[in-house]
């Protein structure tokens, strides 16, 4: 049950920045063991107060004011957030892969003996951390060699060593399975019986009635309706959430030919932290002009490696790639880049963009070469380019000169795949490319694909979710065991979900 008595109170919170208003008059409470979900479309607000709450954005640097047991919270930074007890989980989880669970889970907070770190007692500390989620792991080894869910739970243990009163989660379930989301789920719920309040931003509105006590809908850097959890309705909570404008419904198209556009032959790619094993082995098929093909599988299955080695991101131990009937290299972005292929990457925070440069500099970086007169670079046309598809994506931003991190997940995702559309790409390879995305801009990139797929180019795409593989493909290519275990046809044949995960499922159960 939620505690009535008010933790958090927002009062009038506004906040500027050049050329847009991010948060406009923002008022409203958060409860002593409440889950409140917050709910809006990329860049309505969100993940401004969400800076605000966490101290990235200090106190001065915005108006109004929170408080927080009837104490004005007027935190300097991060730390002092988090001494008053504000915790963050941020979606790009910040894990270091050589180091052991233990090291990241006190990172920052290593014990010491003397001036050296007291390993088992750090060792004991985070194995009871884990505890704490249920958790029995050997603490001892890589964060490599664990999977994203236990990414996310170590993201969890580390933020309650802090014993905060107030635990802020963005997109938690991004990257986990089902089974992995259902434990996060339950963990929040104990949470919630110990009193810590939870600020839940999620797109996916199944898990907000599955664990909000109650729902908040930002829409353009303002409060638009808070619903208690008996009177969350779905169609109402989703045209707060997008307002009035009438996105184009998506309806799928199958615009497939029968000319093969890419052929995969014979890939086998080891495995990345496992040595002498194959992630993939002799995996082969056929990509059609004009398809959007799925790449199904379970978490672990090679999907993302497939796709990375095919661009030349990755080694591959042998596979060759065929484009238009011909043999091209396959081992070098760069070379990728030139026969028109382009790769969406999972995490865009890690290689997808660059974050010191703009949202403008970010679209034409594939594009330089072609840009290049002389010595120099074009600017009038880089500028042209980049304003027609700014326009084209439909990207909020003051303008094209804003720095990338001022945006909002969602609208980074866009600026990515504006950058391949830029480059004319024939084939464009897509992981999790509505990751972090709102259901309104979902739409958009769904209509763009199905456009883009008209006019000619390919697509395949990888999505842990399995409604939208459902929905966009015409084919899925499901990979078991290193393998492909089956090639599905949805043209003539309509394949559901429950369909679609058995035969996901058919070499085991998920691990």
């Amino acid at each position: 049950m939620t505690d009535q008595k008010e933790l958090l109170v927002f009062e009038n919170i506004y906040k500027h920045y050049p050329g847009v208003t991010a948060l406009k008059g923002v008022s409203f409470a958060l409860h002593k063991g409440e889950i409140a979900a917050l709910l809006g479309e990329n860049g309505a607000g969100k993940s401004t107060l969400v800076k605000i709450l966490c101290g990235v954005i200090p106190y001065g640097d915005y108006e109004g004011e929170i408080y927080k047991d009837g104490i004005p919270l007027r935190s300097a930074g991060t730390r002092d957030a988090v001494k008053k007890g504000i915790a963050m989980i941020p979606q790009e989880i910040s894990i270091q892969p050589d180091l052991t669970i233990a090291e990241n889970i006190m990172l920052g907070n290593w014990p010491l003996k003397g001036v050296f770190v007291d390993v088992p007692r750090m060792n004991e500390m985070a194995r009871k951390a884990m505890e704490k989620l249920d958790l029995d792991i050997d603490v001892t080894q890589q964060a490599r060699c664990v999977t994203s869910g236990i990414h996310q739970m170590m993201a969890i243990a580390r933020a309650l060593m802090s014993e905060p009163s107030v635990l802020i989660l963005d997109e938690p379930t991004s990257a986990l399975t089902n089974k992995e989301t259902e434990a996060l789920l339950k963990k929040l719920a104990d949470l919630r019986s110990e009193g810590i309040c939870s600020l839940y931003i999620t797109h996916k509105l199944d898990e907000v009635f599955k664990i909000a006590d109650r729902s908040i809908v930002f829409r353009d850097g303002s409060l638009i309706s808070q619903y208690e959890r008996q009177k969350m309705d779905q169609g109402r909570i989703i045209r707060d959430i997008v307002g009035e404008k009438k996105e184009r419904e998506y309806v799928h198209e199958c615009h497939m030919t029968g000319d093969v556009r890419l052929s995969f032959r014979n890939f086998s790619i080891e495995h990345g932290y496992v040595r002498g094993k194959h992630i993939l082995d002799d995996v082969s098929f056929d990509l059609h002009r004009g398809e959007i093909l799925g790449i199904a599988g379970l978490l672990g299955s090679g999907r993302s490696e497939l796709l990375r080695a095919a661009f030349g991101a990755i080694p591959k131990l042998s596979g060759e790639l065929w484009m238009d009937g011909r043999k091209i290299a396959a081992d070098d972005p760069a070379k990728a880049i030139e026969h028109g292929i382009g790769l969406l990457t999972e995490e865009r925070g890690l290689d997808g963009y660059v974050k010191t440069m703009s949202v403008g500099e970010n679209m034409s970086l594939v594009i330089l070469k072609k840009l290049q007169e002389g010595l120099f670079l074009n600017r009038k046309k880089e500028k042209a380019a980049i304003d027609k598809f700014f326009r084209y994506i439909r990207i909020k931003a003051p303008s094209s000169s804003t720095p990338i991190l001022s945006l909002s997940g969602g609208n980074q995702q866009k600026v990515l795949v504006a950058k391949w559309l830029m480059n004319d790409s024939k084939v464009l390879f897509l992981d999790e490319p509505t990751r972090g995305v709102d259901v309104g801009a979902r739409e958009e990139i769904y209509n763009l694909m199905s456009d883009l797929t008209k006019n000619g180019a390919s697509i395949i795409i990888v999505s842990s979710e399995l409604p939208e593989l459902v929905k966009v493909c015409d084919r899925f290519v499901i990979l078991s065991g290193g393998t492909v275990s089956e090639i599905v046809d949805a043209r003539e044949n309509p394949v559901s979900e429950a369909d679609l995960l058995a035969k996901i499922n058919g070499a085991g159960a998920e691990k």
